[in-house]
């Protein structure tokens, strides 16, 4: 599990259901989801790369609340904060 023995935090979960729901079966984002939850729960997860997805996600008018409310949330940008002081 990420964080066991290397003073990181978990990440924060990803509403993966919700967004899904919110999309509709078939959506062709929902691969982004699937990057960005195993991009998350990656042994040396990339910065870069999850914003990517999040900016990606963001852009769909009928998840972006949904996005904004888990990416604004303080436990993420701690997650995400702590990823660039680790050197990850």
């Amino acid at each position: 599990m990420l964080g066991e023995g290397c003073g990181m935090a978990e990440h924060p979960p990803l509403p993966d259901d919700k967004l899904r729901a919110a999309l509709g079966s078939g959506h062709p984002e929902h691969g982004t989801i699937d990057r960005l939850h195993a991009e998350l729960g990656a042994e040396s997860p990339d910065r870069a790369s999850i914003e990517a997805h999040v900016h990606r996600l963001r852009s769909l008018p009928e998840i972006a609340a949904i996005v904004a409310n888990w990416w604004d949330d303080p436990s993420t940008q701690r997650f995400i904060s702590n990823l660039s002081a680790t050197g990850i």
